[in-house]
């Protein structure tokens, strides 16, 4: 019954974060970037407190750790987030999702030296690159370096990866004992702090149209994708491998790329077809040499 609670909220997730890139797609054709996010945040802020207070639920930081906490609140959603944010004024929705794929790499990289007990292992690293491989192949015709300002919206992307692997890893290790709503409200306190000094500072006083798409989608990256799916976040990090949560960014794109070319009414390609496969198979693979490596635990 665990196993099928654990499944359905991955697919959750996978199914939320995946759709994230449509709905941001849509909402900024009413809004800016930065102010898109500083709405987000305030709103799903305001979300959590309540679920939190209706649940009576501690937002007490913990009594230990607490320097990996405001670490994490501070790199969420004020680097992380801000980053992507920025970035996708240079990159192509596909390009992105396949530069920020790297961050289970980071995931297993980070976890040699933080998380001992996770080390992965050979067939964890050919899943990985044959999963990368896929959605390279998926996204082929995006995958070019153009202008000097697409290569620092790469790197850009490629530090957001790497900060979101940082912080998967710290939440892993030292927040287990948080409640996945404390933690989430945290997180969100951080970023509704920091996140409109950058709006004020990089975009000013936008041009915003406050109509009902833009509504619709505010409410929905609120609510779910930055309010729910982040509580189930933090909760699957207390029951499964930081490495095996973080192939999330290997799945998100795909389900994007689904979502895209239904809303577009475009049919996928051969080689899109084959490098979905490549990633499912990317995905198998690492979490076959996550079973290997709990069943020879002692």
């Amino acid at each position: 019954m665990a196993f099928v609670a654990t499944l359905l909220l991955y697919a959750f997730l996978c199914l939320v974060w995946g759709s994230t890139w449509l709905v941001i797609r849509i909402g900024l054709v009413d809004l800016s970037p930065f102010w898109s996010l500083a709405f987000r945040i305030w709103l799903a802020l305001l979300f959590i407190l309540a679920l939190g207070w209706s649940r009576k639920t501690s937002f007490a930081p913990p009594a230990s750790n607490r320097r990996s906490l405001w670490i994490v609140c501070l790199l969420v959603y004020p680097v992380n987030y801000c980053l992507v944010y920025w970035a996708e004024q240079y990159v192509t929705s596909g390009l992105t999702a396949v530069v920020f794929s790297c961050m289970p790499f980071f995931v297993a990289l980070f976890s040699l030296r933080m998380l001992p007990q996770e080390l992965p292992g050979p067939l964890t690293f050919v899943g990985l690159i044959v999963g990368f491989a896929g959605l390279a192949t998926v996204y082929w015709d995006q995958l070019s370096f153009g202008d000097p300002q697409k290569v620092m919206g790469m790197l850009g992307i490629s530090l957001a990866a790497a900060v979101a692997a940082y912080n998967t890893i710290l939440v892993r290790r030292d927040l287990g004992s948080m409640p996945a709503v404390s933690l989430t409200a945290w997180t969100l306190i951080g970023g509704a702090v920091v996140v409109p000094f950058f709006s004020l500072a990089l975009e000013g006083k936008a041009d915003l149209h406050f109509t009902g798409r833009a509504l619709a989608t505010i409410g929905y990256l609120s609510i779910v994708a930055s309010g729910l799916a982040f509580v189930v976040y933090y909760r699957l990090l207390t029951t499964i491998s930081a490495l095996t949560v973080s192939l999330i960014a290997f799945i998100t794109p795909i389900i994007a790329l689904l979502l895209g070319s239904w809303f577009d009414h475009e049919s996928l390609a051969p080689r899109a077809w084959a490098g979905i496969a490549l990633v499912l198979l990317g995905v198998l693979l690492v979490v076959q040499a996550g079973a290997r490596r709990r069943v020879k635990s002692p």
